[in-house]
């Protein structure tokens, strides 16, 4: 047995070098190229994905290492005993599997890179119907009686967010309303960014306090596109209300086609409200008389509100609000009012080196076949 031939590492490792520089340099000219004649045309998808192929570096280290060390080994083994004993596997098909399994790697990962070139034209439906979240910042939001650990507040934005996750392609807007009201996202088919700006509000948003249902019907409406189909209102709120309900407004919306949806929050017991949730050693608002103030669900007036517009209303003291039942009335606001979008979207071509791969990986299963490779001793 020649022990130089399966043990010696010198010439598989100078191949699986050159095979590794040769991978990295035709991915970097493949990529400089086509970037010098289509500079805007070509990206990654997710090109961090690439640099995965980095974690081989260690094992090669480790391979060479330990190839190294079976060499230095053999050497000390007495040729009638390693002859008889002591089976090898040829260095030869060694690393020639393992380029062949190192190459379909490599490509495998440009495939999950999903690499992008050239546009085609493709198209989306979008529903012309817009949703305005209208929501109570007044100091009672700030109550602690649905959750020890969470606000009347933070139960709507939980909420309110949950609903923009079961939206099917309406448009939504995002406004806060206590004394006074405020424009806090415009609508916008962006649901990350609704998202974003909702877990934003806080009640010290509006240092007018109070609940002016009024000027909030108001704005919400004047936010809606103008020849929306479906338009909807759905207002968050605890329902503690110390001014007149604008009936004369309610009424309306029916005729101006918009629904009105009411989400009450907040048990029937009620609870003190914080000055700060935050600092609860700031202490309750206090009447003019320093009594702490009791707040509890003004749920006749959550039934009120939406009676008068003609739509719907929920009262809940759950910490996790189910709004199916407003988020099918809102899904079916003029469902089939549809508008179809032409895009431009970026073409994907992720099957190229994914069929690379599986070819070397094929050839990696059945090399032994393929280069009739037979493993025993000589």
């Amino acid at each position: 047995m020649q022990v130089n031939k399966l043990t010696n590492t010198r010439k598989a490792t100078f191949w699986v070098v050159m095979i590794e520089a040769l991978l990295w340099m035709l991915l970097t000219g493949f990529i400089l190229l086509i970037h010098a004649y289509f500079p805007d045309d070509f990206y990654l998808r997710y090109p961090k994905v690439v640099w995965f192929n980095l974690v081989f570096i260690p094992f090669y280290l480790l391979l060479f290492r330990q190839r190294a060390q079976l060499r230095k080994l053999v050497s000390k083994i007495p040729a009638r005993l390693l002859s008889s004993f002591v089976q090898f596997e040829p260095t030869n098909r060694f690393w020639r599997k393992w380029i062949l399994f190192r190459v379909s790697m490599f490509f495998i990962f440009i495939a999950l890179a999903q690499p992008l070139f050239g546009t085609k034209m493709g198209s989306s439906l979008e529903k012309n119907s817009e949703v305005v979240i209208a929501m109570d910042v007044s100091n009672s939001m700030n109550t602690l009686d649905i959750d020890p650990n969470l606000t009347r507040l933070e139960v709507a934005k939980r909420a309110a967010i949950e609903l923009i996750n079961g939206l099917e392609g309406e448009k939504v807007g995002v406004l806060i309303f206590a004394g006074n009201a405020y424009v806090q996202l415009p609508i916008t088919q962006d649901y990350n960014t609704a998202k974003l700006f909702i877990k934003e509000i806080e009640t010290n948003m509006l240092s007018n306090q109070g609940t002016n249902f009024d000027i909030a019907i108001d704005m919400s409406r004047d936010m809606f596109s103008e020849g929306t189909a479906g338009k909807c209102i759905l207002m968050v709120t605890d329902g503690e209300n110390h001014e007149k309900v604008p009936e004369k407004k309610l009424k309306k919306l029916p005729e101006e086609n918009i629904f009105l949806a009411v989400v009450g929050l907040g048990t029937s017991n009620g609870g003190l409200i914080y000055r700060d949730p935050t600092k609860p050693f700031m202490g309750y608002i206090t009447d003019e008389k320093g009594r702490p103030v009791l707040s509890k669900v003004g749920k006749e007036l959550v039934e009120s509100l939406a009676k008068n517009a003609n739509g719907i209303a929920m009262v809940t003291d759950d910490p996790f609000p189910n709004l199916s039942n407003l988020l099918t009335e809102i899904n079916q606001l003029n469902k089939g009012d549809l508008r179809n979008l032409d895009l431009e979207i970026k073409e994907t071509y992720f099957h190229i080196p994914l069929i690379i791969g599986l070819v070397f990986w094929l050839l990696f299963q059945f090399s032994d076949f393929l280069f009739n490779t037979k493993v025993k001793n000589d």
